[in-house]
């Protein structure tokens, strides 16, 4: 099986904002691939066939700071099941539009990655950044991740989630190495 965490804050209020770019991810993928939709570890969680395997998406309704939480149930529950463990988030350190696989390793003070590492034990884990770039002037990078995407940047996000999805679907079908090659 392959467990994939978005990572996001649930509700209306944080719907649109750059930090819920693993959310938007995972919802355009359930969009495009179908799958069924059940509430379990604190998540919402969408169970599908991507080929021939099977491939678990999981939405951390625990808020971002606090999704170690439901990432350690998911892990503890599937132990011995799972063959590999994407997460998508957002980085700041990448240009907007951009995105990066990463094999695992730091957390780069990420708070969503944080909070798993230290719940886990593990940093292990494969990653999908995706790039929404870093804050204008001295603008507070924990306000800047809580804003909605620009007219600009919601022009153009279309695109990068149809990417991003192109490169998960490479993902689950062909490996980390390839969809690092072919994406990074």
């Amino acid at each position: 099986m392959v467990l994939i965490i978005g990572l996001g804050n649930p509700g209306i209020r944080y719907a649109a904002n750059r930090h819920n770019a693993g959310f938007m991810v995972v919802d355009n993928l359930a969009a495009k691939l179908g799958g069924s939709i059940y509430a379990k570890f604190n998540s919402e969680m969408i169970k599908l066939k991507l080929c021939e395997k099977e491939v678990l998406m999981a939405k951390p309704l625990t808020y971002m700071n606090r999704s170690g939480g439901a990432a350690g149930q998911m892990i503890k529950y599937y132990e011995g099941q799972i063959d590999s463990i994407l997460v998508i988030h957002d980085d700041l350190d990448i240009e907007f539009g951009q995105i990066r696989f990463k094999p695992g390793g730091g957390t780069a003070g990420h708070k969503g990655l944080d909070s798993i590492v230290s719940v886990t034990g593990k940093k292990d884990f494969h990653r999908l950044k995706i790039g929404i770039g870093r804050p204008p002037g001295s603008k507070d990078p924990s306000v800047y991740v809580l804003e909605d995407f620009s007219k600009k940047e919601a022009k153009e996000l279309p695109f990068l989630l149809d990417s991003s999805v192109e490169a998960v679907e490479d993902y689950v079908c062909r490996g980390i190495d390839y969809a690092m090659n072919k994406y990074n």
